[in-house]
């Protein structure tokens, strides 16, 4: 799932957000400043799910990220933990439970309070005006200069196999298409600095899990490969 504030989307999902290179960092920010880093450093350690380890960094109640959850999901780990019994079939079922229980959490009592906060507004400030000064960059570079014309296949289908994800959001995916056909014109022109700017755009407007290469170079190749552009034609 996602947002959309002042034209920038962000997700809304915990996993996603502390997750995601946009907003992760400032999540993770204001998690520590209302003292729930145990939480999300639960959520975000992939080898929590091992026995030993779930219990004596989480479960217990000395543990070092003590995690908040109900006593008797506590005591039942702690009847396995006292006798050593790591290899007991009801553990997944613990670490499935502590995850739901610490994911509902955060989610019911943080991200709203989040999206208000100073943490996010600041971030939020910071990309809105990076986004709005390469989309004037874009603009001034399509009025300035009369781009390459080409026969581009640039539809879905090819781009997906390059990295781009689409469906969640109509509107961010037509100014991703739109955004791919300037990127090549400007490439295809010889004007690295637009189809970087381009790209950059692009890199912000789609989803966190798309596999887009950050590189030009590396998606020019991508490009090529897929035949989003001609081979003749990759410059």
């Amino acid at each position: 799932m996602t947002k959309k504030i002042d034209g920038v989307t962000y997700p809304d999902g915990v996993i996603t957000m502390l997750q995601s290179k946009t907003i992760g960092p400032a999540f993770r920010d204001y998690l520590d400043s209302v003292q729930a880093t145990e939480s999300y450093k639960f959520l975000q350690n992939e080898n929590a799910s091992i026995p030993n380890m779930l219990y004596t960094m989480y479960l217990h109640e000395t543990a070092p990220y003590h995690i908040n959850i109900s006593s008797a999901l506590r005591n039942k780990a702690k009847g396995l933990a006292d006798k050593s019994d790591w290899e007991n079939k009801d553990w997944p079922g613990i670490y499935k439970a502590a995850m739901v229980a610490i994911e509902s959490m955060i989610k019911q009592d943080h991200i709203d309070k989040f999206f208000r906060s100073e943490h996010f507004h600041k971030r939020h400030a910071v990309l809105k005006r990076g986004m709005a000064a390469r989309l004037h960059a874009m603009l001034k570079d399509r009025t300035t200069k009369q781009a390459a014309t080409v026969n581009v296949r640039v539809d879905k289908k090819r781009l997906i196999l390059c990295g781009y994800r689409f469906g969640q959001d109509r509107s961010q995916d037509s100014k991703a298409i739109e955004m791919t056909k300037r990127l090549i014109d400007s490439h295809l022109a010889g004007d690295g600095d637009a189809a970087k700017r381009h790209l950059d755009f692009i890199l912000d407007i789609q989803p966190d899990d798309s596999l887009i290469p950050e590189r030009l170079p590396e998606l020019i190749k991508q490009f090529q490969r897929f035949g989003v552009l001609p081979k003749a034609a990759a410059t």
